[in-house]
């Protein structure tokens, strides 16, 4: 008997709820997450009692895709954090720069 991947798709549910709680999104973003962990969630429920045939290949295929998914979420993570980072050097960059050339204006 096979079995979805319990773990897995707790873990896509968790990450899910995670990035509809994270403020660097926007509100629509947050929803659609929000939204697709409740789906996630509930699937999880199901899955906990679940069994398949071995021969049901979709199982094989959801579980791949939730793993995938899970890789998905925390690249997607990282990559906001790093656009966050990005966007504050670029900040601290700027204002280093206007500071300077308030200093090469007044030289003159």
């Amino acid at each position: 008997m096979k079995k979805i991947d319990t773990e897995q798709l707790a873990g896509a549910a968790q990450k899910s709820f995670s990035m509809a709680r994270d403020g660097r999104l926007t509100t629509v973003q947050q929803t659609n997450m929000l939204t697709q962990g409740m789906r996630l969630r509930a699937s999880l429920i199901s899955a906990l009692s679940a069994e398949f045939a071995d021969s049901v290949k979709q199982v094989d295929e959801a579980n791949q895709q939730l793993a995938d998914l899970n890789t998905w979420l925390t690249e997607t993570n990282t990559a906001i954090t790093k656009i966050a980072d990005t966007i504050k050097q670029a900040t601290t960059t700027a204002s280093l720069v206007e500071k300077l050339l308030k200093k090469a204006v007044s030289v003159l």
